[in-house]
């Protein structure tokens, strides 16, 4: 990705981050540290029960309600200066029943808990 936005040669063009992708290929905490800060410019947050080999794009979870080392990930970022965007992303193949507020909530939880450990 790097290689592809370097020869975009445009400084509107960046990496979003996804803890989810950077999970299911198995990529490491260190590896974070290869991103340019000048060129991460927004990350998701999610979660999977599922290991990297099993884990379904239309399966995943709030973040801290699995098992991928988010506070690492955070830590991850955290290192490079990264003070930018963050947004839960969780794609799903079914619509939650829990009501929208209560959802809000958890999220919100599940977050600043993650957060409170960096």
């Amino acid at each position: 990705m790097l290689l592809l936005i370097d020869a975009v040669e445009r400084d509107n063009v960046g990496v979003l981050l996804d803890s989810y992708h950077w999970y299911t290929t198995g990529q490491s905490v260190q590896e974070l540290a290869l991103i340019p800060l000048e060129k991460l410019v927004h990350v998701h947050l999610n979660d999977t029960l599922n290991s990297p080999e099993e884990a379904h794009d239309q399966e995943r979870l709030l973040p801290g309600d699995g098992m991928i080392d988010l506070t690492g990930f955070l830590r991850g970022i955290q290192a490079k200066g990264y003070t930018g965007p963050l947004s839960i992303e969780v794609l799903r193949k079914q619509a939650p029943a829990e009501a929208p507020d209560v959802i809000i909530k958890h999220a919100f939880s599940l977050v600043e808990s993650l957060l409170a450990k960096l």
